[in-house]
């Protein structure tokens, strides 16, 4: 199968090409028709949707230890589960971290608002 260059396939494949580019300017140029297969496949097989492969794709190159260990479609089918995790955890540290800035008095005023 041949996948054109407007396709949600071809373009989230290009998109993590061009996002490791960033990281990396001299990437080697990846079979793209291959990525794209592999979004297929995590769409179709794996009922991934367009925006959690995309979030994941721009998470991954963002982050200092998966950028070296993702550099494919097939290898981000392959650790899907283990990155959604990963961002899971990233997230409630960020929330954790978000809380322990807010003064307790301001707390205490929000939740005296909710109560409203």
């Amino acid at each position: 199968q041949v996948y054109d260059k407007g396709s949600v396939h071809y373009r989230l494949a290009f998109r993590l090409y061009q996002n490791i580019l960033e990281n990396n300017p001299d990437h080697k140029e990846p079979n793209l028709q291959t990525w794209a297969n592999d979004v297929r496949l995590m769409m179709e097989r794996d009922n991934r949707t367009e925006e959690q492969i995309s979030y994941l794709m721009d998470w991954v190159q963002n982050d200092s230890f998966w950028k070296t260990n993702i550099l494919s479609v097939s290898k981000l089918r392959e650790k899907f589960d283990q990155l959604v995790i990963r961002v899971k955890e990233d997230i409630n540290k960020k929330n954790r971290q978000v809380e322990k800035q807010v003064p307790k008095a301001y707390q205490s005023l929000q939740d005296w608002a909710d109560e409203e």
